[in-house]
């Protein structure tokens, strides 16, 4: 029960992320985005410290969801993430903080000693 507590919560901060950062990195131009990125860099690397490989992907595929629905069309025609600089500079940068926490070796990541039960 409490592991599914800890995923539960990282799936949350991925959905969290991908909300704030879609609406936020248009909020005051490239400084949204700057602080954006800024957002998805502490949450993932916060998730793949606190739950390994798998905090990585819990907190991804939330996001990758969101993001993706967010970068469509709505109803109205209206669409959230626009394909502008703007638009493209929050998607590929976000993207590549994703990756780039993903090839951190884990001795940098969680560098401490494991705790049983932890």
């Amino acid at each position: 029960m409490r592991s599914a507590l800890k995923y539960l919560v990282v799936v949350a901060l991925g959905a969290a992320v991908a909300i704030v950062g879609a609406v936020g990195y248009r909020s005051a131009p490239w400084w949204g985005v700057s602080l954006s990125l800024l957002l998805v860099l502490a949450s993932v690397l916060f998730s793949r410290a606190w739950l390994g490989w798998s905090g990585l992907i819990a907190w991804a595929v939330p996001w990758m969801i969101l993001t993706y629905v967010f970068a469509q069309s709505g109803p109205g025609g209206s669409t959230l993430i626009v394909a502008d600089s703007l638009g493209y500079a929050w998607l590929i940068g976000a993207t590549v903080v994703v990756v780039l926490v993903a090839v951190i070796p884990p001795s940098l990541v969680g560098g401490g000693r494991r705790v049983a039960g932890a």
